[in-house]
This record gives structure tokens, sequence and C-alpha cells, in this order.
């Protein structure tokens, strides 16, 4: 199963909670927010309403990051980026995406 690392730079001010509170703020989005208690650095993991996978928002120290696991052909990771730049251009400073091997 293939895993992607998502960077992430918030503008100032902004944060990964602002973001998964932009997804709850309007049901008719396509990816739905939990809560993640399994591990410390993970805060939200979001789940797509069409594709398998999990995209799980981390935090530490100051970073935020995206771990997309997915199935289903880099699709999720796709819906992903692209209900970024759609929904949270104003959230955004920065984004740059990784292939990672585990």
């Amino acid at each position: 199963m293939p895993k992607y690392e998502v960077d992430l730079s918030f503008k100032y001010g902004f944060s990964v909670d602002d973001l998964n509170n932009r997804l709850r703020s309007n049901p008719r989005y396509i990816f739905v927010s939990h809560t993640a208690t399994k591990k410390k650095d993970t805060i939200y993991k979001w789940t797509h309403k069409m594709y398998a996978g999990t995209v799980k928002l981390c935090k530490e120290k100051g970073k935020f990051w995206v771990i997309v696991r997915t199935p289903s052909r880099n699709q999720l990771l796709g819906a992903f980026v692209s209900w970024l730049f759609n929904n949270a251009e104003d959230l955004i400073y920065w984004t740059e995406v990784y292939e990672i091997d585990w």
C-alpha cells in the first residue's frame, strides 16, 4: 500500500486545528474527520467517502505534516491535495508531497 507524506506550512495565525475546523464546517465536503487517539503525534484522522485509506494530520514541535495511506492508486492523495487547494487556500502557505517507503 503506497504511503505519502504531505508537508504543510500554514499562513501566520493558522494551524492544523483550523484546517480540521474548515472540514467540519461543511457537511458537503467529501472527507470525514475523526479525532485520533492512538498516536501522540496524530491529531486528526480523515477518511474519504469514496476512496479507501486514511489521511492522518500530524503535529510535533511546531511541524505539521500529513500521512496519506491508500490502496486506491493515488486517488486519495489527489483528492486530498485538490481539497486543500480548492477549500483551504487561505490557510495554507506551502505544500510539498513525498512518497515514503516504510
